[in-house]
């Protein structure tokens, strides 16, 4: 099916393979793998690919045109069904974004040479970039954590599945139809960058240190299973041929169907040999295995709201007042205050909605706004101290430090909230595919926007030191410590229960009578 998808591949990619194949020796390339097994041949496969030239990430979109372009100028997206087209050359393709295959976090960020890679740095559709994150891949059968679906544009699955002996963690799971090319992917980043320890945050859910095996034994044996059950394709090959004209590197899992069983599976007694390669596979493809029954969780009693969450705004309050998300519930995105420039498609973060509740994090709290009562009405400004606003009728949002721009707030009779600058646009999200925006649009054309909710944050209750929603005698015990110097890092507006602006034991007293229910005089 794959190849039948993809035989408009365009002329350049195929010129090129042509050109690849009067240059290019796959046995006198390979030859210093021969006679290699298991890890000895992955080390020998790493000297082999290294080194090699990788590019400016600032200048992939100039390769993609050249790696990942069909005939029809459209973009070969492994992420997402949506249809995007280049432009010129080196243009960034509106609504994508440069994704790692395997995420870089693993390793730190660090931009050495696997952070820009075009054997794993593919293009991807933006919110399926953002909902993938930094996850492991593996099999999804349920939802995140506090999510209530999985997470499924048609062709990836963001969600929770088993991982071995970490039990159920965080995953993406590609469509079958990239399984393959994806578990090759990995394949290739931990045997090029063997060296490169990829275990820190996410990636300690698939990865082990040292050079082999690499990958734990649950992914390792997963991704041989996908490898199997989609093979290497055209796709592949041609991508393949085209990367090794850019970076002067192939990738050996392409170029020898089935190796990985040499390395992790069932050929690792088996020497390899570039010049008379036994594929393991021998032309068969085994049936897909069905697939796994979806883990029941058991009924849960629903979270408490915390001091710091995000609740949404359903009735108009006498004083908007607070900290808040922008939100528009339809895709689950807040407007990304932490940005320097506010007025750009994408300047989103997703958030996970639950019961109207959205939990704090560093980064919502980031995100978030703070709106506060001016004459006039309403600013609305950014955790670095940005104002947003519109001063004319028409699309656009002004941002300033200085400028602090009015906005009138409403909720109407649908329950739903009115953000009106003074130039008379209103505040909405654009949900078109390129575009993906927080914006003021003009009074006469607004409504074709999507509404947008406000979510405010909970503050912290009087007394309630340890931040679990209540005030008890468990506080006490935290507010004690505060006092003794044992705990450093607090909130002054809780622990100063008798408001003298420092904390004492005088607070731990007015703390106990309110347990009590007695009166500080």
């Amino acid at each position: 099916m794959k190849n039948l998808r993809f035989l408009s591949i365009n002329l350049f990619l195929w010129l090129s393979v042509a050109l690849v194949a009067q240059t290019f020796s796959r046995a006198s390339y390979y030859k210093n793998a021969n006679g290699k097994m298991k890890a000895e041949l992955k080390t020998a496969l790493s000297q082999i690919i290294n080194p090699h030239d990788v590019k400016d990430y600032g200048s992939l979109w100039k390769y993609y045109y050249l790696t990942d372009r069909r005939e029809n100028n459209t973009v070969i997206d492994r992420y997402s069904n949506e249809t995007f087209e280049f432009g010129e050359q080196g243009v960034t393709v509106s609504g994508m974004d440069k994704e790692h295959g395997f995420p870089k976090s693993w390793w730190g960020g660090d931009k050495n040479p696997a952070y820009t890679d075009l054997h794993h740095l593919m293009p991807s559709e933006h919110y399926a970039n953002l909902a993938k994150s930094n996850y492991g891949m593996g099999v999804v059968t349920m939802p995140l954590a506090k999510k209530t679906e999985i997470w499924d544009n048609g062709c990836i699955k963001v969600g929770r599945g088993q991982a071995g002996n970490n039990g159920l963690v965080s995953l993406w799971e590609p469509a079958d139809e990239w399984k393959g090319d994806f578990a090759r992917a990995y394949f290739y980043v931990i045997t090029c960058y063997e060296d490169l320890e990829m275990v820190q945050g996410e990636g300690a859910n698939s990865m082990v240190t040292g050079k082999y095996p690499k990958l734990q034994e649950w992914a390792y044996k997963l991704y041989l299973k996908w490898s199997r059950q989609d093979p290497v394709s055209d796709v592949e090959r041609t991508r393949n041929d085209s990367v090794f004209n850019i970076q002067g590197n192939r990738n050996p899992f392409i170029d020898f169907d089935g190796l990985e069983q040499y390395i992790w599976g069932t050929h690792m007694e088996t020497a390899f040999n570039a010049s008379a390669y036994e594929n393991p596979f021998d032309g068969t493809i085994p049936e897909p295995e069905p697939e796994p029954e979806p883990v029941i969780e058991p009924e849960l009693e629903p979270q408490p709201i915390l001091p710091g969450d995000y609740v949404k705004v359903t009735d108009e309050p006498d004083d908007w007042t607070g900290t808040y998300l922008i939100v528009y519930e339809g895709e689950s995105v807040a407007m990304n205050g932490d940005l320097d420039i506010l007025d750009a498609a994408y300047d989103t973060i997703c958030v996970t909605i639950n019961d109207d509740v959205i939990a704090h994090t560093d980064r919502t709290d980031a995100a978030a706004f703070t709106i506060e009562e001016v004459d006039g009405g309403y600013t609305i400004k950014s955790q670095k101290g940005q104002y947003i606003g519109r001063t004319k009728d028409s699309n656009g949002l002004d941002t300033s430090m200085e400028t602090a721009y009015v906005n009138a707030l409403s909720i109407d009779d649908e329950g739903e909230v009115e953000i009106l600058s003074t130039g008379g646009a209103y505040l909405r999200f654009n949900a078109a595919s390129n575009q993906k925006r927080f914006r003021y649009y003009q009074s006469s054309t607004y409504e074709k926007q999507k509404v947008i909710a406000l979510y405010q944050k909970v503050k912290a209750m009087l007394g309630d030191v340890n931040a679990d929603g209540t005030v008890s005698i468990a506080d006490v015990t935290a507010l004690v410590n505060i006092v003794l110097g044992k705990t450093v890092e607090y909130e002054l507006e809780v622990a100063d229960v008798n408001g003298d602006g420092t904390v004492s034991i005088a607070d731990v007293t007015v703390l106990v009578n309110m347990i009590l229910g007695k009166t500080n005089e």
